[in-house]
């Protein structure tokens, strides 16, 4: 049952961030209309307080009539510290797993472009390593030196947009450039 912060008994414990005894549930401001239908007839409640922030009450009930104590209070709010310490560790350790996967994710992506790009870069490369090795080593007729070259050129001009592009996508991340539309 959600209770807004300030209104009943849930919300006043929320609200003052401090315990609410109530020794008669029938005369008492409670929004939660299964604490009578269930015979309630006491209630104690504290709040589950982390680092100064609500993020729960806790509260206990008797069916019949009794006084609460300090030593209950107290009891009490030791039990609801100890489960708000709880729920607060297993909140930040989800949001640690959920960065551990994010960065998992980021890593396999640049493990991935790296291979594209390295497979991107090898291609043009290849072939102009191929043909020079063959022209230094004169390995080739003449008529066939002047088409190699050509290979290389354009080979070059490829590897030069590439490198080019990826400049521009450097700068593109690192805010130094903007693409518009």
């Amino acid at each position: 049952v959600r209770i807004p912060v300030g209104a009943g008994f849930a919300g006043k414990i929320s609200a003052t961030r401090n315990p609410v005894i109530i020794n008669d549930l029938e005369t008492a401001d409670v929004l939660n209309p299964l604490l009578k239908q269930k015979g309630i007839k006491s209630l104690l409640g504290v709040p589950l307080l982390v680092e100064g922030r609500v993020i729960g009450v806790m509260h206990t009930g008797r069916f019949t009539r009794y006084e609460f104590t300090e030593d209950d209070t107290r009891l009490l709010q030791l039990v609801a510290d100890r489960i708000a310490l709880a729920i607060d560790n297993a909140r930040l350790f989800e949001e640690e797993r959920t960065a551990r996967r994010e960065a998992e994710a980021h890593s396999r992506a640049k493990d991935e472009f790296l291979t594209t790009i390295s497979h991107e870069l090898r291609t043009p490369l290849t072939p102009i390593i191929g043909w020079i090795h063959m022209i230094r080593n004169g390995i080739l007729p003449q008529k066939e030196t002047v088409h190699g070259l050509s290979v290389i050129e354009k080979n070059s001009y490829a590897l030069k947009r590439l490198i080019n592009d990826l400049l521009d996508m450097s700068a593109i991340l690192s805010g130094k450039m903007r693409m518009e539309e």
